[in-house]
């Protein structure tokens, strides 16, 4: 078959993509990967291939010169869960009228992509709207995918018709095309259960497999014992920084808080972001260019912002999190994760020296946080893998309307 992956051209929502993508290449599928120009070395670096869909789009300018999208996590008090009053609302179709501007660059490109090359099946990350238009209009079998926890997922149906924006009804209006209930029929879904958002948009469980393109030779360090009585991973993402520069890097305020803690801290960090760090404590080291699932396996707990993929790396390892969230899912996925009992959080406003220590106390102090840990390890890790989910994905490409859940579920 032929499997034609979409996403807009940002790299960490392509991360989860590329397991699925490798395993259907693995089974000797012919896969494709649809993106802007500005994610095509990100694609080849990942074994696959590219093929360039709409113009690039300046999307740290447009965020910094939106008021709303700019909104810092950090000002805002502890809160219950997103609740739709009207202000959620109009936040939600805010948010999916923005990244309905980056699939207008991309549709018509994504248009000819599809009718010539004629894919079985399109994969497309839940922020490339531009791809279940594609899809609609093409008659071409689709799944979404999201980065993380279903922030985006369907809602009932009165609610769901008033989060729709009007930027995606002219969408699909510019293919002749209405969306339907949901976007997709199914839609893959990477987090364990317990971490998960309820909504009603029908789910095909996965395996998130840890992957972040970073390419850094293990240090030796790694295979010695831990130099201290414990090891304790810092790390900061890549997006947050870059979106709101330098100010936003919490790390150094971290490290002065742990300065002296009886442990060993690991900073994980880029290039970029190694001359933010400043003059370290003696406990302090740095992995530079390093994937933090290689650093997992032998801390005790990790604090970082609360990106999707630091999030879910940390669960598959089984590791305790401790999040400081700043800005848009990070805020979910902090109050999501502490549900579980695997972690704790405390937001940017309360980050202190000494909050960081105090919420590492507690973290670390209490055996709970390390059990709830390993059990969301074990549910995630008790999930279809990528490769388990190709035949079943083929199977749907092969007979959508014959595809029912009970199909589904059979694969695990």
């Amino acid at each position: 078959m032929r499997i034609l992956f979409a996403t807009w051209a940002w790299a960490t929502h392509y991360f989860p993509m590329v397991p699925l993508a490798r395993a259907f290449d693995s089974a000797d599928h012919e896969v494709l990967v649809a993106s802007q120009p500005a994610l095509a070395d990100t694609v080849l670096r990942s074994g696959l291939v590219p093929i360039p869909a709409g113009e690039d789009f300046d999307l740290i300018g447009e965020f910094q010169g939106n008021p709303w999208l700019m909104a810092d996590q950090r000002t805002n008090p502890r809160s219950a869960p997103l609740t739709w009053d009207e202000a959620a609302i109009r936040k939600r179709r805010h948010f999916i009228g923005f990244f309905c501007r980056i699939a207008e660059l991309m549709l018509d490109d994504l248009l000819r992509i599809a009718r010539r090359w004629q894919p079985d099946l399109l994969v497309w990350d839940a922020l490339t709207f531009a791809a279940p238009v594609v899809a609609q209009a093409c008659g071409v079998p689709h799944v979404r995918m999201p980065w993380g926890l279903d922030i985006l997922g369907t809602q009932p149906p009165d609610l769901e018709e008033r989060l729709r924006p009007q930027e995606l009804l002219d969408l699909y209006a510019r293919a002749g095309q209405r969306p339907a209930a949901h976007l997709a029929p199914w839609t893959i879904d990477i987090c364990p259960p317990d971490l998960q958002i309820a909504n009603e948009s029908p789910r095909l469980p996965m395996r998130y497999v840890p992957y972040n393109g970073l390419g850094g030779v293990l240090p030796d360090w790694l295979l010695e014992p831990v130099r201290a009585t414990r090891r304790v991973c810092v790390c900061w993402g890549t997006s947050t920084t870059r979106f709101f520069g330098p100010d936003h890097y919490l790390v150094p305020g971290i490290l002065e808080g742990l300065a002296d803690y009886d442990a060993e801290i690991v900073v994980a960090a880029t290039p970029d972001q190694r001359p933010l760090l400043g003059d370290l404590p003696a406990n302090v080291r740095v992995a530079e260019s390093l994937a933090i699932s290689a650093l997992m396996p032998s801390c005790s707990a990790f604090i970082h912002q609360g990106g999707a993929g630091t999030t879910l790396t940390a669960a598959h390892a089984g590791v305790p999190q401790l999040v400081v969230p700043q800005v848009f899912d990070q805020r979910t996925d902090a109050e999501q994760l502490a549900g579980t009992g695997a972690g704790r959080f405390v937001l940017g406003q309360e980050l202190t020296p000494q909050s960081v220590r105090r919420e590492l106390d507690a973290l670390l102090a209490d055996p709970g946080y390390a059990k709830n840990a390993v059990r969301l390890r074990d549910q995630l890790r008790s999930l279809p893998t990528p490769a388990d989910l190709v035949p079943v994905l083929t199977r749907f490409a092969a007979d959508p309307a014959g595809f029912a859940p009970e199909t589904a579920r059979a694969a695990h």
